[in-house]
């Protein structure tokens, strides 16, 4: 498992990848589209973990 402190970076890191590929006028509309539903896809999942590990937490 990933320390929260760990999850947050990943998350920033994740922004930052798609700010550059929204100013980034050279990718094609479909790349960017899968890209950006990728994206969704994994900060959902990292939400979820974060509130699951939360749950574990006040569970003690």
């Amino acid at each position: 498992m990933m320390d929260i402190k760990q999850l947050i970076i990943v998350m920033i890191f994740l922004n930052l990848i798609l700010i550059v590929i929204e100013t980034n006028h050279e990718l094609n509309d479909i790349t960017g589209n899968i890209i950006h539903y990728n994206y969704i896809k994994i900060s959902g999942f990292t939400t979820k973990l974060l509130k699951y590990r939360l749950v574990l937490k006040s569970n003690r």
